[in-house]
């Protein structure tokens, strides 16, 4: 097995929902059915909640337990941001635009 860092990211960013997730979690502190809500209540709630276990695990999200039980972008999670943020940008600078019906859509935002 290749022990690559990049390898690595793949690994975690390349499940499914993961992104949706992390970008969901951008704007502030979100419940689980918040979250589940902002998959269009697509994906399953086991997946949903084995995925932000996941990534509470790799300090990407944070769980935070107040009246509710919330989920928020970690410190990790910031710097994250801004790489999908540099990629998106890449996409963009190549040609690789996303469908206008992905803007605004939750994932993605039109950026300035």
């Amino acid at each position: 097995m290749v022990k690559c860092d990049l390898l690595k990211l793949h690994h975690i960013l390349g499940r499914k929902w993961t992104i949706i997730l992390i970008l969901g979690v951008q704007k502030g502190k979100m419940t689980f059915n918040q979250l589940w809500g902002h998959t269009n209540k697509q994906i399953n709630k086991a997946l949903l909640s084995a995925t932000l276990k996941e990534l509470e695990r790799l300090n990407i999200i944070t769980k935070l337990k107040e009246d509710k039980v919330y989920y928020t972008l970690a410190e990790n999670g910031g710097g994250l941001i801004s790489l999908l943020n540099n990629l998106k940008d890449w996409c963009k600078r190549n040609n690789l635009e996303v469908e206008e019906d992905c803007i605004g859509a939750g994932c993605m935002e039109r950026r300035k």
